[in-house]
């Protein structure tokens, strides 16, 4: 278990590395980076993890509505 766990903060630390130098040389992020990312996060998925987001909807919805 503990070795998915580093494996997913290695791949993430890289992925967030590889945006960060193509966004300062080309000022844009391929989206293939983009959607390694959300995979990564899949990698010790749990439906708990979705509190998260269900908290945070409100947050997201009061920024957005915000005039």
């Amino acid at each position: 278990m503990q070795v998915k766990s580093i494996l997913q903060g290695v791949l993430f630390s890289f992925l967030l590395m590889a945006a960060s130098y193509t966004d300062i040389k080309k000022r844009e992020i391929p989206d293939i980076i983009c959607i390694f990312i959300v995979l990564i996060g899949l990698l010790r998925f749990s439906f708990i993890n979705l509190f998260g987001i269900i908290i945070a909807i409100p947050f997201l919805l009061g920024a957005v509505l915000k005039e």
